[in-house]
């Protein structure tokens, strides 16, 4: 799990830190901090969820199996913040707007968003930086 965190004992600010596995989750008061769980549902999601304002489930899709595990991890997150935004990113034209539709469908209550397909998530973990670095760049 990755924290984009503004300031962490570990580094400087807005830098990125592994949270080890088993590692508690700490958080200075009043920081804004951005989680990246990979993708898995595990307890600390669960503890991050509870915390956040927003959570975000990205979607990369190229197929059903993509979708189901996206589709399990939002009905996890809301039962414990039903602030969700759905992002659909790096899925190719053709698939977007009928992805929409079927998530708009059934998550009527939330707000989808998509990126172009691009590598801008990827040079976030490529290039160690947060979305705060690249929006200054």
């Amino acid at each position: 799990m990755y924290g984009a965190v503004l300031e962490h004992p570990k580094t400087k600010k807005n830098q990125i830190v592994t949270i080890a596995p088993g590692e508690e989750i700490k958080t200075p008061n009043n920081e804004h901090i951005v989680f990246d769980f990979g993708g898995w549902v595990e307890s600390r999601v669960l503890q991050a969820a509870k915390m956040a304002d927003v959570c975000v489930v990205p979607i990369y899709y190229q197929s059903t199996a993509d979708l189901m595990p996206a589709v399990k991890t939002i009905l996890t997150l809301e039962k414990h913040n039903d602030n969700i935004v759905i992002l659909i990113n790096n899925t190719a034209p053709a698939h977007t707007r009928e992805l929409q539709s079927v998530l708009s469908q059934r998550f009527p209550n939330y707000r989808i968003f998509t990126i172009n397909q691009s590598r801008y998530i990827a040079r976030l973990a490529d290039e160690g930086k947060t979305v705060f670095d690249l929006f200054e760049m």
